[in-house]
């Protein structure tokens, strides 16, 4: 058995068939290539593990399918990294390695939490052509000439951030983004030469067809004017509704006036309107005639009051047609008294 650092505790689980799983509740310190080789017989590592930062040079975890917390390789001398046999990961996190120039992840298919792999000047390309999955965050920072992912990748549930110090090609990334494979936010970013940067895709609002759109310089100003015509319209049909009830309200009231006093013209008569009708003689009171059912007209009733000038010839007749009123000679009326 390897002689291992103090710092390192290792707990191996009963082996199940073929696979193995090792680790504990604290994280697993590696200062060595022995370190990791002393786990390569280990398909599942439930533990999280740190590279010492004294660890420099080529360093290759064999054998290991699983790591279940977090992979941690920061501030460390290593030029490369290879893991060839992982594929599934809990976190990977590969941060300010000054020297490392190549990372290896061949059959890395997931990854449950975040992708971040930043700061490291040395380290010009980075590929993960068998992931399928990345379940949070992925940030890729540094001095980057070529970013890939291959054709396997369904999803990135969370944002991808890239940015480069130097002539990154976006186009790989802009493409996931617009096959919605990238369900967060999107950006890329390359030196002052090449530069792309897009939000994802999010829904977006239909303009409101109700009010008029107003072309302006000032994107405040088309703002408050579609504001007042809103209001101009909120209020304004109500109170054109209001006008035209009123009119037609009105129109009605002065019909039913005119025909209340047309009504009233036909049944009582003024003084000067006897005057007129009757040569001089004002009489107010319809004349009594005897057996009226059979003899003489009805007066006074719907057509007005009939007066009987005592000077007109027998036969003459007057009949005002539009105030009703009928005058008979003397003749006529006595006429009418006999039985």
């Amino acid at each position: 058995m390897l002689p291992l650092s103090t710092s390192v505790f290792t707990t191996c689980f009963a082996q199940l068939g073929a696979s193995l799983t090792c680790g504990g509740a604290e994280p697993i310190s590696i200062s060595s290539q022995d370190d990791l080789d002393f786990y390569s017989d280990c398909d599942t590592l439930i533990s999280a593990i740190e590279f010492s930062s004294n660890l420099t040079g080529d360093i290759t975890l064999d054998g290991v399918l699983l790591i279940g917390g977090r992979l941690s390789i920061e501030d460390t001398g290593i030029s490369s990294f290879t893991a060839p046999d992982l594929a599934n990961a809990s976190d990977i996190r590969i941060t300010n390695n000054a020297n490392l120039n190549k990372l290896n992840f061949t059959n890395l298919h997931s990854v449950y939490g975040d992708l971040s792999v930043s700061d490291n000047e040395k380290l010009e390309q980075l590929h993960f052509q068998g992931l399928l999955v990345i379940s949070q965050d992925v940030n890729l920072t540094g001095a980057f000439t070529d970013i890939s992912f291959g054709d396997r990748l369904q999803g990135i549930d969370g944002d991808l951030t890239a940015s480069s110090t130097k002539n990154l090609d976006c186009g790989p990334l802009d493409t996931l983004n617009d096959d919605g494979i990238i369900q967060g936010s999107f950006s890329c970013i390359a030196n002052s030469d090449s530069s792309s940067s897009s939000p994802s895709p999010t829904p977006t609002s239909e303009s409101n067809p109700a009010y008029p759109t107003i072309q302006s310089d000032n994107s405040s100003s088309n703002h408050n004017i579609a504001w007042i015509i809103g209001i101009g319209v909120g209020f304004g049909v109500p109170l054109f509704a209001a006008l035209i009830i009123g009119a037609l309200w009105l129109m009605r009231r002065r019909q039913r006036k005119r025909a209340a006093v047309a009504s009233e013209k036909g049944t009582h008569r003024t003084p000067e309107s006897d005057e007129t009708h009757s040569n001089g003689i004002n009489s107010q009171a319809p004349l009594e005639v005897e057996d009226t059912d059979r003899y003489a007209h009805e007066m006074g009733v719907d057509t007005g009051v009939s007066e009987l000038p005592p000077n007109k010839s027998a036969l003459a007749a007057e009949l005002d047609s539009r105030g009703g009123i009928s005058e008979l000679p003397a003749q006529e009326v006595e006429r009418a008294k006999s039985p």
